[in-house]
């Protein structure tokens, strides 16, 4: 097998270029700041990855930015934390660098029709 045999080659770099983890356990800052103990950072990466792929399950075609704000409120629903209707989780990419944004929801960004 040689290199000119291939058209395209494709690599699945996502989770050693990029720190999703590091995004998401910041994204999830406001909640986990709330709790006592603390939890570490492996407890609160399990309990998202718990909620997300039920949540993918029961919902494949959802947005992961609307799964996102789905699974935000199953844990702060698991870790008794008080979250109101305009707190969620970031709409976009929680693995981007630097701290999330927090942009409240609007109706326009519930469609679950498509995939992300």
């Amino acid at each position: 097998m040689r290199l000119s045999d291939f058209k395209a080659l494709t690599f699945d770099c996502y989770g050693t270029l990029i720190d999703w983890e590091a995004g998401m356990v910041a994204a999830l800052k406001p909640l986990t700041d709330r709790l006592a103990p603390a939890l570490g950072r492996d407890a609160i990466l399990e309990a998202h990855a718990r909620h997300e792929s039920r949540q993918q399950r029961y919902t494949p075609v959802m947005r992961y930015s609307d799964l996102l704000a789905v699974v935000y409120k199953r844990l702060a629903e698991e870790w008794a934390v008080p979250v109101d209707a305009e707190e969620s989780m970031p709409t976009e990419d929680p693995s981007a660098t630097g701290p999330p944004s927090r942009i409240p929801r609007r109706p326009s960004d519930t469609s679950s029709s498509t995939t992300s």
